[in-house]
């Protein structure tokens, strides 16, 4: 594969630097939702059967996601400015490229994707909640035990070992962890050495457990659980920030493209785009690969991969996640001023 060109570089570094400041956010964010938690008013909800009264007392508001927000909306200028200084300007200088914040595409992306995105992580939470709590009363756990199972334990003033911030896909991981434990079945506890996040120091215990063919001891659980959450956790966030990440700058790169464009008085058939695949990724999607190299003429022409999705750039917000989450491509960009002139 060819080496990246210096452009690529800039954005992958931006990227690299950016990412940790967005992970540490979001975690900011899970921790403010889990020090707020009202646990008497939790429990007595629970007890009482009132589910929405239980949520309520998770006091999960989007302003716990304040400094997310604030450190997307600062990945989303840096991605911009640091376009500005990569446009290939016309012959003979004398044009200045800055990136406009105020533009109100650029305030439209930013409610959509930043105060958006923030929606979507607080309602999310809270369905994640709803589904823990059913499936708490469902498998009849004692409402102290299911306060515990979804707000977290105090340990050293800080809860750990709650819900909040996962994903459903991952609660439920965390639920079919549990029932195994709890199931004295030695075959679906076994089940449980395949959950790659699993604190592996506790293999033992469940060990035991399938040789005396009973179930792991419920404190026993409660702890695997706990920690096996945490890790799950900070694997959603390495994630998010990763892809979020990218998709602001990404997506702020474009913008300023296309401020470019205007400022010159360019057509928009005037940028020639081109894919380049992000070495050094696990598990590759072959249809990113196949894409290096591909070259299309014009800001708004999308580029069509081979299995169909259609993306305007790497990390397009408007793509499926599938085609976003932990992609490391890059789309460069370039002025064909022969093209430009209308």
């Amino acid at each position: 594969m060819a080496r990246p060109t210096r452009q690529t570089v800039q954005f992958r570094t931006l990227i690299a630097k950016l990412t940790p400041e967005l992970r540490k956010a979001f975690l900011a964010g899970v921790a403010d939702l889990g020090d707020r938690v009202d646990m008497n008013a939790l429990v007595a909800a629970l007890k009482a059967n009132d589910i929405d009264g239980a949520i309520a007392a998770m006091h999960i508001t989007e302003g716990a996601f304040y400094q997310y927000a604030a450190t997307k909306t600062a990945a989303y200028a840096q991605g911009g400015a640091l376009a500005a200084t990569t446009i290939n300007g016309p012959p003979g200088g004398g044009v200045a490229f800055r990136f406009d914040m105020a533009n109100p595409r650029a305030e439209a992306w930013i409610a959509a994707n930043v105060a958006g995105y923030v929606t979507r992580l607080t309602n999310e939470a809270k369905e994640v909640l709803r589904a823990a709590i059913l499936e708490g009363y469902t498998a009849g756990r004692h409402p102290n035990s299911i306060a515990v199972d979804i707000a977290g334990r105090m340990v050293g003033g800080k809860r750990q070992g709650g819900l909040v911030g996962l994903s459903g896909q991952q609660v439920a991981h965390v639920a079919s962890m549990r029932a195994r434990l709890a199931s004295g079945d030695p075959a679906e506890m076994a089940k449980v050495f395949g959950m790659t996040r699993r604190d592996k120091r506790m293999d033992a215990t469940i060990r035991k457990a399938i040789d005396a063919g009973k179930p792991v001891s419920a404190a026993d659980i409660e702890r695997m659980t706990q920690r096996y959450t945490d890790r799950l956790i900070a694997k959603r966030a390495e994630d998010i920030a990763r892809t979020e990440t990218g998709m602001a700058v990404m997506s702020s790169r474009a913008e300023e493209w296309q401020q470019a464009s205007e400022t010159l008085g360019y057509d928009a058939s005037a940028v020639i785009k081109r894919w380049i695949h992000g070495n050094g990724v696990k598990d590759p999607r072959p249809h990113h690969q196949a894409a290096n190299g591909m070259t299309v003429e014009g800001l708004d022409t999308p580029f069509v991969l081979e299995n169909g999705a259609v993306m305007q750039y790497a990390l397009d917000p408007n793509a499926p996640i599938e085609e976003t989450i932990n992609c490391s491509c890059d789309v460069t960009y370039r002025f064909s001023h022969a093209k430009g002139v209308k």
